[in-house]
């Protein structure tokens, strides 16, 4: 579902409207999907997972270009609470309706 962009067109400075953006995508066009990658991210964190079970996380504040995923094993503990909010989020995103 989405939300109006009137309000970003009517005022550039406008916070805001959700916390969060969601994006998917799947392959081929035309037929049945058989690989599909999902997105989600907040204002400075974006995780991305792809199909077969493959998940890379960014700081986009400290990678802007997501070139390096954070490894799992070296989070600070504000990214890794980042990252379980997001996986929450997508997961709720993929049971609604």
């Amino acid at each position: 579902d989405s939300v109006s962009l009137l309000p970003y067109l009517a005022d550039p400075a406008q916070a805001p409207l959700r916390e969060t953006v969601f994006a998917e995508r799947f392959a081929p066009n035309g037929g049945p999907p058989t690989e599909s990658q999902r997105a989600i991210r907040n204002v400075r964190y974006k995780l991305i997972e792809r199909d077969p079970g493959v998940t890379e996380f960014f700081d986009l504040e400290l990678d802007p270009l997501e070139e390096n995923p954070l490894d799992p094993g070296a989070m600070t503990p504000e990214q890794a609470a980042a990252r379980a909010d997001l996986e929450s989020r997508l997961a709720a995103l993929l049971l609604s309706p």
